[in-house]
């Protein structure tokens, strides 16, 4: 009982810290998408389609959705312990077909007992930041740049939305 308490609290502090890095971004305006290159497009994707058809009642904030499966390899190997990382190290984040950016990932910390959290922007993009987070086999992430605030969270399984924020529903200052 006391373990899935502190599992409870961990998942709980966990997502207050992706809401105070996404209002501490809500008040960034949208520009224009860049094309990605072919080099880009050569990159893996940490997201892939699926077939799912569950049923999601979108939240309020909520622009438009889908929903994934993630290549958590891209970030961990086969015992769950984060791949070093170099500096710049980049990763596709295909979000949706008109959205797809490079997440550059400067650095991964190790938050407690199998958590992890990488850190990073997406490239030529100013403004921006990307936060992923591994916990006990549950990924989320949070990528906010002038151009949207996007997030990732688990549906059930290894079922994921992606999620486009809307930042007009939002009350204004």
């Amino acid at each position: 009982m006391e373990s899935s308490l502190g599992m409870g609290w961990f998942r709980f502090m966990m997502w207050m810290i992706l809401i105070g890095v996404f209002l501490s971004t809500s008040c960034i305006s949208a520009s224009e998408p860049k094309m990605l290159s072919q080099e880009t497009t050569d990159l893996p994707a940490l997201f892939a389609d699926t077939d799912s058809d569950t049923d999601s009642a979108p939240g309020a904030y909520v622009a438009r959705s889908r929903f994934v499966t993630v290549n958590i390899s891209l970030l961990m190997d086969e015992n769950r312990i984060p791949r070093s990382l170099s500096t710049g190290e980049k990763v596709l984040l295909n979000l949706f077909l008109d959205k797809q950016f490079v997440g550059v990932l400067d650095r991964v910390e190790e938050t407690s007992l199998n958590s992890y959290t990488w850190f990073g922007t997406l490239e030529n993009i100013e403004l921006s930041q990307v936060v992923i987070v591994y916990s006990d086999g549950v990924f989320i992430a949070h990528i906010s740049s002038p151009q949207g605030v996007y997030e990732v969270k688990l549906v059930q399984d290894d079922l994921y939305q992606v999620i486009e924020i809307d930042q007009s529903k939002f009350p204004q200052d």
